[in-house]
């Protein structure tokens, strides 16, 4: 039963759950650059976001503790691009291992870094109809299929 499931303000310390709902989704969500970076980088990305003040992370959590979604959000994207570009050492050192696999990353991931200045000639990565253009919003959730039928 859906009363089964609790939503709360997710903690520091679930960044490595959450991770592993951000990666469950790749069967769904082929593109997109974080997830090609591994799990690694996901915990990484996570633990900064979820030490950050702006960031709004609501997760879905089960009775046994398991998260099983979330959904995440900033009160401030200047403060939300700048707390990224302040961890740019963490998050490039998180992504090595993927880079070392798949070097084409590296134009994509730099992309995505640029788009981090306040220049209005960065690219932007700004979805206003969901997460990647679709009419639903940003929403991880690791269980989708249960959840429906709870």
């Amino acid at each position: 039963m859906m009363s089964d499931i609790r939503f709360r303000m997710a903690k520091p310390n679930d960044a490595k759950q959450i991770a592993e709902c951000h990666w469950h989704v790749r069967d769904r969500y082929t593109r997109g650059v974080f997830l090609s970076l591994g799990k690694n980088f996901l915990t990484a990305y996570y633990r900064i976001t979820l030490s950050d003040p702006y960031e709004v992370v609501v997760c879905a959590e089960r009775e046994d503790g398991i998260i099983v979604g979330f959904s995440s959000a900033t009160l401030d994207a200047e403060k939300q691009a700048e707390n990224l570009r302040n961890h740019k050492l963490k998050l490039g050192l998180a992504a090595v291992g993927a880079l070392l696999k798949r070097p084409f990353l590296l134009k994509e991931l730099w992309s995505r870094y640029k788009s981090l200045e306040a220049d209005d000639r960065a690219p932007k990565f700004i979805h206003n109809k969901g997460v990647r253009g679709e009419s639903v919003s940003y929403t991880h959730l690791r269980a989708h299929e249960t959840l429906r039928h709870l």
